[in-house]
């Protein structure tokens, strides 16, 4: 069947945008110009969420997050991840930072000790970002408790 979708051009690149596809229309088209050519056409999309995102370590002002890469690139390189935090207290999401697409891992730093925190991550190509994935709230805080390290203070000061 034949199918009309709006085609533009960007910045005279040869990068079509079909605007009302997706990549679940992905296959080889033949796009024909007014002057009839033909030329292959590739439809992109957003990447895939990233995989397995799991909290690697946290302290009093630090959270560390990894992931592995998406499963789906949407047909485009991976440009960057970009790291969220959430104050669960405040509900409004911050842009922590970004990482390049080689790395999966990041940490969060100038958190504030008791404060519960939810991390999300995204996967960015030169169509968008992917939908997000999410920790679950982890608190901010030592990981070894005020006990341990009043224990270490009395061994140092008394051994």
């Amino acid at each position: 069947t034949t199918e009309i979708y709006t085609l533009s051009l960007h910045d005279a690149l040869p990068i079509c945008l079909l605007q009302g596809s997706h990549l679940l229309h992905a296959a080889i088209y033949m796009v024909t110009t007014y002057v009839m050519q033909s030329a292959p056409l590739a439809l992109i999309d957003r990447p895939s969420p990233p995989q397995n995102l799991v909290i690697t370590g946290y302290t009093k002002d630090t959270i560390s997050v990894s992931w592995s890469a998406p499963d789906c690139d949407g047909g485009a390189p991976l440009t960057s991840y970009v790291v969220e935090r959430q104050d669960t207290k405040r509900k409004t999401w911050m842009t922590a930072g970004s990482a390049g697409p080689d790395t999966t891992d990041y940490t969060i730093n100038k958190l504030i000790e008791g404060n519960e925190y939810v991390i999300r991550v995204f996967a960015e190509n030169r169509v968008g970002a992917s939908e997000p994935v999410e920790t679950d709230s982890v608190t901010a805080k030592n990981p070894f408790g005020e006990f341990i390290w009043t224990l270490l203070v009395l061994f140092f000061l008394v051994g």
